[in-house]
């Protein structure tokens, strides 16, 4: 989050935001 390829691949960072966010509910 907040890296400079937000703005070249902002698919990417939603993704990576998305998969972080999933994976903090399974592990709670």
């Amino acid at each position: 989050l907040g890296t400079p390829n937000f703005t070249r691949s902002p698919k990417f960072e939603i993704i990576s935001y998305l998969t972080a966010q999933v994976h903090v509910k399974f592990s709670l």
